[in-house]
C-alpha cells in the first residue's frame, strides 16, 4: 500500500515521524503496564531525540488534528507529582491524591475516573464500590474541567499547527471514540502490534462487543495500508495469517526488536544486581486473565501443600483482567493457599525492579502472548523462568529456558519442584542467561524504528535478537 509505509513522498517533502501519546497522556498517573509502558519507550524516545523531524502529539479531537504535547502534558508524563499512591495507601489517602490530579490536570479523560476507582477501591467494575468511587472522581473533574475552561489564558498552549508526517500509535484501540477521527487526521500511520488474540481468539476475551471493537479497528488499520511494527516474529506469523481475512492488498510489516525498558531503568539507577530475598518465592508478572493460566498454578500449590511438598511462595503481581471467576472460586474453596499463593495486584516500577532482582525464578504459564514481556524480563535480570510452549514466550526466551505445555499439570509439578529444590539447577540457568543473553537497550530499539520509518535518518540499527531477521515485507512474501 502506498501511504503506510512512512517514506518521504516523491515531491521531497521532509516529512516527520510522531509518537501518538494521546492515552498516556490521559492515564499518565497509573503504574505502566505492558503496553503502556511500551508506548511510554516510544513517547520518551521521541522527545529525546534531536531529530527535527521527530516528535510526540496528541489528538486534538476539537480541531481533528495531530498536534505536539504542550508543556502540561509533558511535565504530566515525566512528574512523579503525577503518580497514584501505591497499594499500602489508605483509602482516604487514594481519593486526595485522585482529586489532586484531577484538579492540576482536568482534561484527563474518562479513562482516569475509571482507573482512580479500581485503585482506591480495589473492586471491578461490577462492584456498588467501584460504581460509587467512579461518579465521586468523575464529578470532582469534570467540575475542575469546567473551571478552567471558564478561566483566561493557558499557560500551557498547545502549537495549534497539524505536524504533518507519520504517526506511530502504540495502542490506537486506546484512542477510543476518538479513533476514526484521528485515522482521518493523517494519511501515513504506522502502529505497534502487540499481538491479535482478540481478532484470532476472541474466546479469550471478556465481552464479544471489545473482541468485535478491536477486530473493526485492526481491519481499518490493515485496509488503509498502516504500517505495522510486531513485537515478535509469531505475532508477524499471525498478523500475515490475519489480513487475508480483511481483504485487500498486504500493507508493510516489520519485526522490532522490543527494548528491555525496565532493565534500563533499574540500570540507570544501579539496581540490576541481584538481590537476596528475606524468603524465597517464584514470580508470576502478568496480568490476571483466563488466558494467563493463573489456575494452573493455583492447583499446582494446592497438590504441594498435598503431598506434605513446601514449595516456595508464590507472588502473582499485575492487576485483575477477564473471565477469572473459575480462579476465584479455586481460590475460595481452598483458603489454606492464604499466605502461599499471594496476588499482590499493581506494584511500582522500583517495587517490580525488586520482586525480579530477588525472585528466586519465574514462571509464564500462558496460553498464549503477542511478545511475552515478563519471560523477557527475567532474564534482563537474571532470573531463570519456566515458559509455557507459546512460540512468543519461546521466542522472548531465546529458547533459553524450559517450555512445557501449558496443560501438563504434572510436568509443571515437577518442573516447578525440581526449579525449587535443585540449587545446582537454578544456577546453571541463571549462567546460561549470562553468557547466552543481553538485554535490549532502547535507544537500539528506537534507532530499529528509525530505519524503518524514517529511511533517510542518520541512526544505528539495533541488532537483531536472536531468532530474528531483518525487517520483513510481507508484499515480498515474509
Amino acid at each position: 500500500m502506498g501511504n503506510g509505509g512512512g517514506s518521504v513522498s516523491g515531491t521531497g517533502e521532509n516529512l516527520g515521524l510522531f509518537v501518538d501519546a494521546t492515552d498516556l497522556v490521559s492515564v499518565a498517573a497509573f503504574p505502566l503496564t505492558g503496553i503502556s509502558r511500551v508506548q511510554s519507550f516510544l513517547v520518551r524516545q521521541a522527545c529525546l531525540d534531536d531529530d527535527p523531524r521527530v516528535g510526540a502529539v496528541v489528538f486534538d479531537e476539537a480541531k481533528g488534528i495531530f498536534r505536539r504535547m504542550n508543556p502540561d502534558e509533558e511535565e504530566r508524563l515525566n512528574s512523579t507529582d503525577f503518580r497514584f499512591p501505591g497499594s499500602t495507601d489508605g483509602t482516604l489517602e487514594k481519593y486526595r491524591k485522585a482529586f489532586a490530579l484531577a484538579k492540576k490536570a482536568p482534561n484527563l479523560r474518562k479513562d482516569f475516573d475509571r482507573l482512580a476507582a479500581a485503585a482506591i477501591t480495589g473492586k471491578g467494575p461490577a462492584s456498588l464500590r467501584f460504581r460509587i468511587s467512579k461518579i465521586v472522581v468523575r464529578s470532582y473533574r469534570l467540575f475542575w474541567k469546567l473551571l478552567s475552561s471558564l478561566q483566561a489564558g493557558d499557560k500551557g498552549a498547545a502549537d495549534p499547527r497539524p505536524v504533518r508526517g507519520t504517526v506511530l500509535f502504540s495502542d490506537p484501540a486506546g484512542l477510543g471514540r476518538s479513533f476514526h477521527a484521528a485515522m482521518q487526521a493523517t494519511s501515513r500511520r504506522a502502529f505497534i502490534c502487540h499481538d491479535l488474540i482478540p481478532f484470532l481468539q476472541p474466546e479469550h476475551v471478556g465481552t464479544q462487543s471489545y473482541a468485535a471493537e478491536f477486530a473493526g479497528k485492526f481491519r481499518h488499520l490493515v485496509a488503509t495500508g498502516s504500517h505495522a511494527l510486531c513485537v515478535s516474529r509469531h505475532t508477524l506469523d499471525c498478523f500475515s495469517r490475519a489480513f487475508p481475512a480483511v481483504g485487500g492488498d498486504a500493507p508493510r510489516a516489520d519485526v522490532l526488536p522490543m527494548p528491555s525498558i525496565l532493565y534500563d531503568q533499574a540500570d540507570s539507577l544501579g539496581l540490576t544486581s541481584r538481590l537476596p530475598a528475606r524468603e524465597p518465592f517464584v514470580l508470576y508478572c502478568s496480568t490476571v486473565e483466563i488466558r494467563k493460566n493463573h489456575i494452573l498454578l493455583a492447583r499446582i500449590w494446592k497438590r504441594a501443600l498435598d503431598d506434605g511438598v513446601r514449595l516456595p511462595k508464590l507472588v502473582c503481581v499485575g492487576k485483575r483482567g477477564w473471565l477469572i471467576a473459575e480462579l476465584q472460586a479455586y481460590m475460595a474453596a481452598n483458603p489454606q493457599l492464604a499466605g502461599h499463593v499471594d496476588f499482590v495486584g499493581q506494584v511500582s516500577d522500583l517495587e517490580l525492579i525488586e520482586l525480579y532482582r530477588s525472585a528466586l525464578f519465574g514462571v509464564i504459564p500462558s496460553y498464549d502472548e503477542g511478545w511475552g514481556l515478563g519471560a523477557s524480563e527475567c532474564l534482563d535480570f537474571g532470573t531463570p523462568v519456566i515458559v509455557s510452549t507459546a512460540p512468543a514466550l519461546q521466542e522472548a526466551v531465546r529458547g533459553l529456558m524450559p517450555a512445557i505445555d501449558p496443560d501438563d499439570e504434572v510436568a509443571w509439578y515437577a518442573a516447578i519442584r525440581r526449579m525449587s529444590e535443585d540449587t545446582a539447577y537454578r544456577e546453571s540457568l541463571a549462567s546460561l542467561i549470562e553468557k547466552a543473553y543481553r538485554p535490549v537497550h532502547p535507544k537500539e530499539s528506537w534507532a530499529a524504528i528509525k530505519a524503518i520509518l524514517l529511511p533517510d535518518a542518520i541512526a544505528t540499527v539495533a541488532p537483531q535478537q536472536a531468532g530474528m531477521g531483518t525487517p520483513q515485507d510481507l508484499h515480498a512474501g515474509g
